[in-house]
């Protein structure tokens, strides 16, 4: 899962950009992908913890709100922003706490 998250657009999409993709956006692929980090990776690993860091700050809300629930799952409530300007990402910080 961290090789997909840390991946770029293109690669991302060659790989799976056959299968079905919403609007063959790979954002969705990602936002699966901190599904799975948060129900089954390590929180005490630290290139864990750093791609969380990453996407906690991602542009995209959606990614973001994604890496507060897996951080928040993972335990690492530490990781997490006192506050977000998008209503998702914040209900997912309040529901970490």
């Amino acid at each position: 899962m961290l090789d997909l998250l840390r991946a770029d657009d293109v690669p991302l999409l060659a790989i799976w950009g056959t299968k079905y993709l919403a609007e063959r956006d790979p954002r969705w692929i990602r936002r699966n992908a901190l599904v799975v980090l948060g129900n089954v990776a390590d929180g005490a690993d630290v290139e864990v913890q750093a791609v969380l860091v990453d996407y906690l700050s991602h542009p995209d809300p959606v990614l973001r709100a994604h890496a507060a629930w897996a951080a928040g799952m993972l335990g690492l409530h530490h990781l997490l922003a006192a506050n977000d300007p998008h209503p998702d990402v914040q209900r997912e910080l309040e529901a970490a706490r």
